[in-house]
């Protein structure tokens, strides 16, 4: 086993490391010597109280360096930030899936020209009139207000004279619906 004086990484011709282990490895060292360090300033402190004041400083900062090296090795081994509540790959089932593209009700609430590609045919109209059904007449306006005509929740709340959080629950609630509707029944 090669020990660490004798670790000599592989590099490429710019000068990176070409395995994820050795980078590992050479964190892992670092670390030992940091270590290290923080024990010789700790045990100076211990000899020659009177001079702690003049070490305090280097130690706050062997200890901010270690804490670093501990992070990127944490890292490297996982593969996720260290420390976060919810990395993007484990997000709930409601943030990852989109149900229905949605610039379909886009299209729905504004047809600009009949030959453009980005109007829906008479097939997917009638089948997204037929979601749409499913909704309350509330729901109806405030989806379409929401995601086909694109205001703000606060701009809705406002015309109709409700509550945003009540708008919220209702967009939230219609494109569930929608979803649901569009996933189950048309296809």
């Amino acid at each position: 086993m090669v020990g660490k004086k004798d670790f000599i990484p592989e590099l490429d011709d710019r000068g990176y490391m070409l395995h994820l282990d050795d980078l590992k490895r050479s964190y892992r060292i670092t670390l030992g010597k940091l270590q290290a360090s923080r024990e010789k300033i700790e045990e100076n402190i211990a000899e020659a109280p009177e001079l702690a004041a003049v070490y305090e400083e280097d130690l706050s900062h062997i200890s901010e360096m270690i804490s670093d090296v501990n992070y990127n090795i944490e890292w490297l081994h996982t593969g996720r930030q260290p420390r976060s509540k919810r990395g993007v790959d484990r997000r709930s089932v409601y943030q990852r899936t989109v149900l229905m593209d949605p610039t379909i009700m886009e299209r729905y609430m504004k047809p600009i020209n009949s030959r453009s590609a980005t109007t829906l045919t008479d097939d997917e109209r009638h089948k997204l009139e037929e979601v749409l059904d499913i909704l309350s007449p509330r729901e109806r306006e405030v989806f379409t207000m929401a995601k086909g005509e694109g205001f703000p929740h606060e701009y809705i709340a406002d015309m109709l004279n409700i509550h945003k959080g009540s708008v919220d629950v209702m967009v939230k609630r219609a494109h569930d619906k929608v979803s649901a509707g569009w996933q189950g029944t048309l296809f």
